[in-house]
């Protein structure tokens, strides 16, 4: 079994392979980075423990959770969260925290960078300028794809021919197919815009590294395809199967929305807009904004897709992330379901973490 040291030093190699060039972006001293990483250190432990049910205070729910888990459970996540930010924002102080929560808007797109460049020789590492539009030609990238993904969350599912184990791995394999030739695409457009920013050998690597990429993905295709009986080749040439688009009322639709903001009481708006616009940002507590887009279709139902803000230094701060709810407002049979719908999550914030519960009803006027 290993030692507390040597678990300790683990976590904080994962931490520091986590962050990549925090220390350069933040201009951190040694003496502050080391300090930074402590507290992040401090807080990946906490992290796994609470995992692993270790921590008796933070690793259960209590009985107050169990009375309401979507609004206690997570509003106890909320805090926790808020208060890693806190620990974090005094280890930096406010103005490179500041920079720190820009840091994190693209550490993911650092961390692909920094894993590619390790597959370059020294002649052809990457200069900073050759770095920096990199990382923002890949956050790009990534934004065009998750607006796609709510896109495409709007339209009819496709459907399950029974709930048989067999229909379902069917189903779960040419999910993951049609998956895997979106990847072609995002791919091909991805390599088509490099060339702007690589040089001729570097390009090479990239592409090495997306064909090794898009090989595991397609290998895991043909084992789920195996797996539900088909035959593991597919033509990955073939066009994507796109599941029907549904079709928007028209004219103006009732909005009733109510927002639960951490600890504070419910909140609840009605507005009349025209479908598929949002009315004005919705203020809730703990200043907090949010855009909330309704959209109603012809076969009843009805989807909300969220945008959310915070004050931060006396300005509207886009919040990375959104979500959405979809709801169904009738029956199979034409049928009025007036109940509505929602959910309960928390919102990664940068001055603090929120727990939201959202309930929705829509409705066509007239």
């Amino acid at each position: 079994m290993k030692s507390r040291d040597e678990l300790r030093a683990e976590a904080l190699e994962q931490v520091r392979s986590g962050n990549p060039e925090i220390a350069e972006v933040l201009g951190l001293d040694p003496g502050l980075e080391a300090r930074l990483f402590e507290v992040l250190t401090d807080q990946q432990e906490t992290h796994l423990e609470r995992f692993y049910g270790e921590d008796p205070e933070t690793g259960m729910p209590t009985a107050e959770d169990r009375r309401d888990p979507a609004r206690n459970w997570m509003r106890r996540l909320a805090e926790e969260e808020t208060r890693a930010k806190q620990q974090i924002r005094d280890a930096l102080g406010e103005e490179r925290y500041d920079v720190y929560l820009g840091y994190l808007d693209t550490r993911g797109e650092r961390c692909n960078v920094v894993f590619f460049e390790e597959r370059l020789e020294e002649r052809d590492r990457l200069s900073p300028d050759q770095r920096e539009r990199l990382i923002a030609l890949l956050r790009a990238e990534q934004d065009k794809q998750v607006a796609r993904q709510c896109a495409e969350s709007h339209w009819k599912p496709q459907e399950i021919s029974d709930d048989s184990q067999e229909s379902m791995q069917k189903h779960n394999a040419a999910s993951n197919e049609d998956l895997y030739r979106q990847s072609l695409e995002d791919s091909r457009a991805l390599l088509a815009r490099l060339p702007a920013i690589l040089t001729a050998r570097q390009l090479d690597a990239y592409a090495q590294m997306e064909a090794s990429n898009l090989a595991s993905q397609k290998a895991y295709v043909q084992e789920l395809r195996a797996g539900a009986g088909l035959t593991a080749e597919f033509d990955e040439t073939a066009p994507r199967t796109l599941p029907a688009r549904r079709t928007p009322v028209t004219g103006k639709i009732r909005l009733e929305i109510t927002f639960t903001v951490d600890a504070h009481p419910p909140v609840t708006t009605e507005v009349i807009t025209e479908n598929g616009t949002a009315p004005p940002a919705f203020q809730c507590p703990e200043g907090l904004w949010i855009d909330a887009t309704p959209t109603l279709y012809e076969d009843g139902w009805a989807q909300v897709d969220f945008a959310y803000h915070e004050e931060r230094g006396g300005k509207r701060v886009r919040i990375r992330g959104s979500g959405s709810i979809g709801i169904s407002t009738r029956d199979p049979d034409g049928t009025p379901m007036p109940g509505g719908g929602g959910g309960a999550s928390t919102l990664n914030g940068g001055s603090k973490s929120f727990a939201i519960s959202t309930w929705i009803k829509v409705a066509p006027v007239g």
